[in-house]
Order: structure tokens, then C-alpha cells, then sequence
């Protein structure tokens, strides 16, 4: 599945999403748009007739696709390019090219997550997570980005995340002052 493509939007993303999750493959890999020199594409970003997904785009959008494709139980073989000289040495001129998509993405989707579990803690709050050994480094969020997104957004005094016994992908709260 590629996402980005000329035209789509999050809802069109989905709903192919959904419609190969009818079909019921064995797997499936996400690609999103990658802006190569010398392509088609290119020529039409050039023109300004395509406007590119940035990484952000791609980690919003794939982090309300991946979950649907978990809950259908399709493994996700891939997500984004291998990267290669090519594209790590300038033929990726725009779109959503990162060596670690995947990461982000599923970083995405524990922040999502631990949001909805901390909605209603008081402001102030001094708060523990606990999540599952190989979903830590996920929680924390790269350069602990989620982290300090959810202490400034629920006003928290302290956020520690800590292993625990847990089902991967999922969060607990292990204390709240």
C-alpha cells in the first residue's frame, strides 16, 4: 500500500487500507510516497502540480492505518523504504522518506495511546508507565519527544516510563500522586 500518492487525503488512506484488509492478504508493506529525481513524479512536484507528504504526514496517517491492519491480523511486513545510497545520498528529493519510519510511527501510536489513558489525571500529577521491555524506547518517543509532549500537555509534574508486564503495545499506569 502506498500512502501520499497525487490526490489522497487521511480518508481515502484509510479506506484503501479497509479495502485491502477485505481481501485478507498474508501480509502487507506501507510505503509511503518517496519523491525520486527523474521520475514523473518529480516533474509534477517541480511544477507544484503534487504536493508532497512530509514525514509527519506519513506518521499520522500510518498510525491510524497500522492499527487496522493489526486488528485484522495482516503482519505488516514493511513500512517505508530500505534505505539505500541512493536515496540516502540525494535521489530522495521530497515526500516521506526516513530509515525509521516504522519507528516513529509505532512511537505514534503509543503517544495516541497514553493519551487517552492519561485524559482526566490532575494537572501536576507525578505519573509512572508502564509498558512492555520492547515497547520502552517506543513510549519514550525519539529525543523523549512523546514524553515531553505529554507533560506539557497534561501539565504533569513528572513522567517516568518503566518496563512492566504488559502485552506489547499496551500501557498501564504503574503510580499516580
Amino acid at each position: 500500500m502506498m500512502t501520499g500518492l497525487p490526490g489522497d487525503t487521511d480518508e481515502s488512506c484509510i479506506e484503501t487500507a479497509k479495502k485491502i484488509i477485505d481481501l485478507a492478504p498474508n501480509g502487507v508493506r506501507i510505503y509511503p510516497t518517496v519523491i525520486v529525481r527523474d521520475t514523473v513524479l518529480c516533474d509534477m512536484w517541480r511544477a507544484g502540480t503534487y504536493k508532497e507528504h512530509t514525514v509527519e504526514d506519513a506518521v499520522r496517517v500510518c498510525s491510524k492505518i497500522v492499527p487496522l491492519f493489526n486488528e485484522a491480523g495482516i503482519p505488516i511486513i514493511r513500512m517505508g523504504l530500505n534505505p539505500t545510497e541512493d536515496l540516502s545520498g540525494g535521489d530522495a528529493l521530497g515526500g516521506a522518506y526516513h530509515p525509521a519510519l516504522g519507528e516513529l510511527v509505532h512511537s505514534r501510536i503509543m503517544l495516541e495511546k497514553a493519551r487517552g489513558l492519561l485524559a482526566g489525571v490532575k494537572p501536576g500529577s507525578r505519573v509512572v508507565l508502564g509498558v512492555n521491555r520492547s515497547d520502552v524506547s517506543k513510549m519514550i518517543g525519539q529525543h523523549r519527544c512523546n514524553v515531553h509532549a505529554l507533560v506539557s500537555e497534561f501539565s504533569l509534574r513528572e513522567l517516568k516510563i518503566h518496563e512492566a508486564s504488559v502485552k506489547s503495545g499496551e500501557i498501564s499506569i504503574v503510580s499516580l500522586d
